[in-house]
């Protein structure tokens, strides 16, 4: 027993926001239900072929790193709860768009727009986090924050794969709606913090 107790130990204490971002991140990766998909929408729903699909992924990917960038200079100009709202919230709204179209090339272009919003936000997260803690609790919270993430991911992809064939809007909508759920936690109850 004292064995689980101490597995718990690194948690104790933080600064109550980081509880906050800890339950965003829970509900935020439980709604992630359009990246484990992505390339099934892409080759299946769109008609992309897997060596077109395949560029897509690595095209998203590679245009997010100067979009992270730009987000970690936003973040330290303008404030890490401001880029975090604003791009993932963004985000979120793209993402609800995506599921009220046909499957179509719009919607690839789409996907590609929100990918950039989600990426712009990421530093402010690790920024954040930086601001919220010492150099004493900053592992643990890192380390909660990181779980959340991974609580949400277990779960979304399983329900993402249930609504896949005949549900494809409500993969969308519903990850999007997630998105902007956990956006208003932090809108809420996370206060501004600047470099």
């Amino acid at each position: 027993m004292q064995s689980f107790k101490n597995l718990f130990s690194p948690y104790r204490g933080l600064p109550k926001e980081i509880y906050i971002i800890f339950f965003a991140r829970i509900i935020n990766s439980l709604g992630g239900f359009v990246h484990p998909l992505l390339v099934l929408i892409l080759t299946q729903k769109i008609g992309m072929d897997s060596a077109q699909a395949g560029l897509y992924v690595t095209l998203v990917s590679v245009i997010s790193a100067p979009s992270m960038i730009l987000g970690g200079k936003l973040a330290d100009t303008l404030g890490r709860k401001f880029i975090i709202v604003v791009s993932q919230g963004l985000g979120g709204i793209t993402v609800i768009s995506i599921g009220l179209i046909e499957p179509s090339m719009t919607m690839a272009y789409l996907l590609m727009l929100s990918s950039l919003f989600f990426a712009l936000c990421s530093p402010a997260y690790d920024a954040l986090l930086a601001d919220l803690t010492t150099p004493e609790n900053r592992k643990g919270a890192y380390s909660l924050t990181y779980m959340g993430f991974n609580l949400g991911f277990a779960v979304g992809p399983i329900m993402a794969g249930l609504l896949y064939k005949n549900h494809l809007d409500l993969v969308f909508i519903i990850d999007g709606i997630a998105t902007l759920l956990a956006t208003t936690l932090i809108f809420i109850f996370i206060k501004e913090r600047k470099e």
